[in-house]
């Protein structure tokens, strides 16, 4: 009897305390670079007329933020759709106005984007060469991706 007591008021005092035990539990987190397109698509419109000596153009800017101290290295446009000499066809119909289309080489920083991310913009272009004469008035539109790396 003497036995079963003894493990009686062991177990009543094992369940009457509360101990806690600590261990290290190491937390780690790899930091991905990570970039993004944060402004709207802008609209590159213009007036073309074939009687112009430097065509037309139009221009915008592309803002990308970038966590801190990533910087976007390359910004190009989608080539599915290029035409063999390195212009882009706008439609009208069954219509088309040759247009080259250009991003800056380099991003421009533009200082520290909200949270404290870096923020930079690309310069986006499109120039519709002079003397195309031979398409008709109306307008012309085309959507063509443009793919940042970083």
């Amino acid at each position: 009897m003497r036995t079963a007591r003894y493990l009686l008021a062991v177990t009543c005092t094992l369940l009457g305390t509360t101990q806690a035990v600590s261990n290290i539990v190491p937390v780690t987190s790899e930091v991905a670079d990570e970039c993004m397109i944060t402004s709207v698509a802008p609209t590159l419109a213009f007036t073309y007329e074939a009687t112009s000596p430097s065509g037309a153009t139009a221009s915008a800017n592309v803002d990308v933020t970038c966590n801190l101290d990533t910087t976007p290295f390359l910004a190009y446009w989608d080539m599915s759709g290029m035409n063999p000499d390195g212009t882009y066809d706008l439609t009208s119909g069954g219509n088309s106005l040759k247009v080259m289309l250009d991003v800056d080489f380099d991003p421009t920083p533009t200082g520290a984007a909200p949270g404290g991310g870096s923020a930079y913009y690309y310069g986006v272009k499109v120039t519709a060469p002079a003397g195309q004469w031979n398409v008709p008035s109306g307008t012309y539109s085309r959507v063509v991706d443009l793919l940042v790396g970083w």
